[in-house]
C-alpha cells in the first residue's frame, strides 16, 4: 500500500541543470493511468491567488502546505477542493470530478516564514461536507511507523504545478508525476547553505527533475 511520510511539499526552487526541462514538472510524465493516487486534490481560490496540491486524509479532512493557506484576506470559504481531478480544473470540466468548499483551516501553530525558510508548513482543511469514496476518490494511507526516516527510499512527488524552467511559466493540463531519492538530511547542501534543516522537514531529490510552483502543498509518497 502507498503511504505518505510527508504529505505536505514546500517548492523552495525549481532546480534543474537540464536544458530539455520542458513540459514536465520538473522533467516528469503524466500519471497513468489516470486516477493512480485518488488522494490528491487539486486546491484553489477565486479570491485570492491560491493554486496548490493536497492529500484527502479521511472523508472530512485534506492536508495541504500552510504557505497556501496563509494568505491575507483569505477566508476558509473562499477555498475551493477539487477531488477525482487527473485534468487541470483550472482549464477543462473533467467528468466525474467532485469539488466542495472548505469549512475552515487549521494551520500547525508553529508555522513561520524567514526568508527563505518555512517552518512547520503544514494545513489542515476541514471540508464542508463529507466525501463519498470511489475508484477515483480515496483517502492516503499515513504511516505507522514514525520512526521511520525512509533515507534512500525512492519516492514519488506529483501535481499540475509549472512544468519548465525557461520560457513562459504555465502550469500543465494534467497531474505530472516524478521519482526523487530521499536524503539525509545533513548531506543535502544545497538548501542548507540558506537555512537550517529542522526535524519536521524531510529533503528529497533527484537529478534533472523537481517540483515546481503550483505543486506546493503535495504528497510525497515511497515506493514500495
Amino acid at each position: 500500500m502507498l503511504f505518505a511520510f510527508a504529505a505536505s511539499v514546500l517548492i523552495v526552487g525549481c532546480w534543474s541543470s537540464s536544458p530539455l526541462a520542458k513540459s514536465r514538472i520538473v522533467n516528469g510524465t503524466e500519471v497513468q493511468p489516470p486516477h493512480k493516487y485518488p488522494w490528491i486534490v487539486f486546491l484553489e481560490s477565486n479570491k485570492v491567488f491560491v493554486v496548490c496540491g493536497g492529500s484527502l486524509l479521511n472523508k472530512r479532512v485534506v492536508l495541504t502546505a500552510a504557505h497556501c493557506t496563509a494568505k491575507e484576506g483569505l477566508k476558509p470559504e473562499d477555498l475551493t477542493v477539487h477531488l477525482g481531478v487527473h485534468q487541470n480544473p483550472l482549464r477543462f470540466n473533467e467528468s466525474g470530478v467532485v469539488w466542495v468548499r472548505v469549512h475552515k483551516f487549521l494551520q500547525h501553530p508553529d508555522y513561520v516564514m524567514e526568508g527563505p525558510a518555512t517552518y512547520y508548513d503544514y494545513s489542515l482543511l476541514t471540508l464542508m461536507e463529507d466525501i463519498k469514496f470511489s475508484d477515483h476518490i480515496g483517502p492516503i494511507a499515513l504511516p505507522n511507523d514514525q520512526s521511520q526516516q525512509y533515507i534512500g527510499t525512492r519516492a514519488v512527488i506529483a501535481g499540475w504545478g509549472v512544468t519548465t524552467l525557461f520560457g513562459e511559466l504555465e502550469m500543465t493540463d494534467v497531474l505530472m508525476e516524478t521519482n526523487v531519492m530521499v536524503l539525509a538530511s545533513d548531506k543535502y547542501g544545497l538548501y542548507s547553505k540558506d537555512f537550517d534543516i529542522t526535524e519536521e522537514m524531510v529533503c528529497a531529490g533527484a537529478p534533472f527533475t523537481d517540483a515546481c510552483t503550483g505543486d506546493s502543498g503535495g504528497e510525497i509518497h515511497p515506493i514500495t
